[in-house]
């Protein structure tokens, strides 16, 4: 045989032994999909599987990670062993990346590195031409072959000096923008926290037939996401546009760059063991001051909730309150696109959607309390599930605040949009009087009288709520008397026992008066609270 066949029989044995493992680095393991929820994410990472590989070694994994979590799965045909994890020192996972920016910043380098190149090399040009005047040998020929030319060959000299100088400038400037992106990707770097020390190495055992795609699941404790909403009121068409946002961040020791984002509210930190109920036992207790001649059997303990430990890593990590999450059942939301989110604990808002309605647009006013109108609008509630967040509210396209969106089950909910200042409370000075009476004297009575004026001072119409309490009696005893002037629209407002409500339309310019009489008696002696 000769030895070039030798040669070639010892390239495909060694191929053959070296396919037999496949290391799964860098570029050719790469995260997916990650399912983010409240206080935990779960990461898919993917690594192909060469034809008749024996075992896949995933390496450069955060140690942050539960190995307890772990789950690997295949294509059809490919069949999946045992999995080992051992963690790894970072002077021996020489490959791993030690800064989310590190790739770049070596990109970055490189093109510095070809523009001093092309400095070097017009230096190169420029030091040629400056030697065309030295008083060698060499250039005193140079000089004289082309002396029958003298005029154009100075201007070339000329041109290609100067062409050159502005090349330099050129390359410098770019030089300097080169420089000023690698500060700010090694700030970015620096910004994110202390670099891993430690990696994880995941081996699995396969049979991997023709090949194909191995899939690692893994869960992460700290990262997280909660809801926030922004709310735009256009009051002149009469709609409200409702976007869904997500709060999201992480700092699990791995960026997620060009990642398939799904939102969950399901809630895994929290406990999944329903509470039991134990006996309700009454029984007779002895007298006051016996003795007791034994010890009364102690209930049994109430079993603890499952907590899950978190550990000191991860209180410097971004936490979200799970409790935000208040729907009946889970919901998941489904990211558009590819998402990057460094591991730097930094937050970020992702939309998710919006929705326009119909708004029904009025002032709400309760001048008992305050002698300013809110402007409020009425919408259905909009379709699926809205865990309760922060809601940014806009009107007529100005910010005019922030609030917390926390509905229930309602058919429809009111939003408040600021205050309006183009309507005018005037509140009349409260009259109260009190007396004795009863066909003996024996009851105690108490009358109030409560006016108020709104003024609209708009060019266009205004149709404004106005709410009062009125009040309400907790027993036979106490007896109330109310007069309204006009009277109400509603009574026992939105199921709230005693509010009434007056719903009016004001022109322009116009106002209206309101005025409301309570009488309350009752027995002279009794301690009488609310009054």
């Amino acid at each position: 045989m000769t030895s070039v066949s030798l040669t070639l029989l010892a390239l495909v044995v060694g191929i053959s032994v070296v396919g037999a493992t496949y290391d799964a680095y860098g570029a050719d393991s790469a995260i997916k999909r990650v399912t983010l929820y409240p206080g935990v994410a779960a990461v898919e990472r993917t690594a192909p599987v060469v034809a008749g590989a024996s075992e896949v070694r995933l390496t450069c994994l955060p140690i942050s990670f539960d190995i307890n979590s772990i789950r690997v799965e295949a294509d059809t045909g490919i069949r999946v062993g045992d999995v080992s994890v051992k963690t790894v020192g970072k002077a021996l996972a020489t490959r791993c990346k030690v800064g989310s920016n590190d790739t770049k910043i070596r990109d970055v380098e490189d093109q510095r590195a070809a523009l001093d190149a092309d400095v070097a090399g017009n230096e190169a040009v420029l030091a040629y031409i400056k030697a065309l005047n030295a008083p060698d040998g060499g250039a005193t020929r140079s000089t004289a072959a082309i002396a029958s030319n003298l005029d154009t060959a100075v201007e070339s000299v000329r041109r290609a000096v100067s062409a050159t100088l502005v090349k330099q400038q050129k390359l410098a400037r770019q030089r300097e923008l080169l420089d000023q992106q690698i500060a700010l990707l090694t700030a970015q770097n620096e910004f994110g926290g202390t670099k891993a020390e430690q990696f994880r190495e995941v081996t699995v055992r396969v049979f991997g037939g023709k090949g194909g795609e191995l899939r690692l699941t893994y869960q992460v404790n700290g990262p997280g996401w909660t809801p926030s909403y922004r709310a735009a009121l256009d009051s002149t068409a009469g709609t409200v546009k409702m976007e869904r946002l997500a709060v999201v961040a992480q700092a699990s020791g791995e960026d997620w760059r060009g990642v398939q984002l799904r939102l969950s509210t399901a809630q895994p930190k929290v406990g999944v063991t329903p509470p039991t109920p134990w006996p309700w036992e009454i029984s007779l207790l002895p007298p006051l001051g016996a003795v007791s001649t034994g010890f009364a059997p102690a209930p049994p303990a109430m079993a603890p909730m499952p907590v899950m430990a978190r550990s000191a890593k991860e209180s410097n990590e971004p936490s979200f309150d799970a409790s935000v999450f208040e729907g009946t059942y889970s919901t998941e939301f489904e990211v558009p696109g590819a998402v990057d989110l460094a591991s730097n604990g930094q937050r970020t808002t992702l939309p998710l959607g919006s929705q326009t309605m119909t708004a029904k647009v009025f002032s709400r006013l309760v001048p008992n309390v305050s002698n300013e109108a809110f402007v409020m609008a009425d919408v259905a509630l909009p379709e699926g599930v809205w865990p309760r967040g922060d809601l940014q509210l806009l009107r007529d396209g100005a910010l005019v605040g922030k609030t917390v969106w926390n509905v229930g089950d309602e058919a429809s909910i009111s939003v408040a949009f600021g205050r309006d200042e183009s309507l005018r409370v005037r509140v009349d000075p409260q009259k109260t009087q009190s007396a004795t009476a009863g066909f003996i004297g024996n009851r105690q009575e108490r009358e109030w009288h409560r006016a108020y004026t709104i003024e609209n001072l708009r060019k266009t119409a205004a149709n404004i709520e106005v709410l009062e309490a009125t009040p309400v009696g907790t027993d036979a005893d106490i007896k109330v008397e109310q007069k309204f002037s006009p009277q109400p629209t509603e009574k026992d407002w939105k199921a709230k026992r005693g509010v009434v409500a007056w719903i009016e339309t004001l022109a322009p310019g116009t106002s209206v008066k309101l005025s409301a009489d309570y009488k309350v008696t009752y027995p002279k002696d009794a301690r009488v609270g609310g009054l």
